[in-house]
């Protein structure tokens, strides 16, 4: 008996129940080296992007490296082929092996976002995901916020917050306050009536 022409079968069969094999459609808004986006986070996000591009009429990609290739993230956002066409642009970077996020713009957005406000939005909305491992969450989280941002919506709080263990806030708050009453009840001219008349 021979058995090849049985395993022959067997595979042919095995590969049209899998059906047809092609890869999906490349978004030519979204670069992922690192193969870190399923099919249907691609689709996801690429519709996204699209409905904020008619929004807004900005642009947003998204790169997913490997590496910097000893680049800084500036940099390698800046050698991207997207800067080539003409428009108002938004990359956001993700460096897989370096663990670093970027998120880099065209002249006119980076006048009204500037960098320190990009770091914000990558350190709120971005961060926590990435940090937990969840590289797809994190960018579908960071081009919402992106999206949000370019549509006019409301800016997340920039003024004084706390952040980690408050104690010693709490602490310093309360000596602080202690050491005010402690000066304002020894303070001599307050206690002390001022003898006045004539001589």
């Amino acid at each position: 008996m021979r058995l090849g022409p049985i395993i022959v079968s067997l595979l042919t069969g095995m590969l049209a129940a899998l059906g047809p094999l092609s890869t999906a459609q490349a978004s030519p808004r979204i670069l992922d080296q690192g193969n870190s986006l399923f099919e249907t986070t691609v689709a996801d996000l690429d519709a996204e992007l699209e409905r904020s591009f008619r929004a807004t009429g900005v642009v947003t990609y998204i790169i997913i490296l490997r590496s910097l290739e000893g680049r800084t993230a500036r940099e390698a956002a800046r050698a991207q082929p997207v800067w080539d066409a003409p428009g108002e642009k938004v990359v956001l970077l993700l460096d897989l092996t370096g663990r670093q996020v970027r998120i880099e713009s065209s002249e006119t957005i980076s006048a009204r976002f500037n960098d320190a406000a990009w770091a914000r939005l990558i350190e709120r909305e971005m961060l926590p995901s990435l940090r937990a491992g969840r590289n797809a969450e994190a960018v579908r989280r960071g081009v919402s916020a992106i999206n949000t941002r370019l549509a006019g919506g409301p800016d997340e709080f920039t003024g004084f917050e706390l952040r980690g263990d408050t104690r010693p806030v709490r602490d310093m708050m309360f000596v602080l306050f202690a050491g005010l009453l402690a000066a304002l009840s020894f303070n001599r001219a307050g206690r002390e009536r001022v003898a006045s008349g004539r001589w």
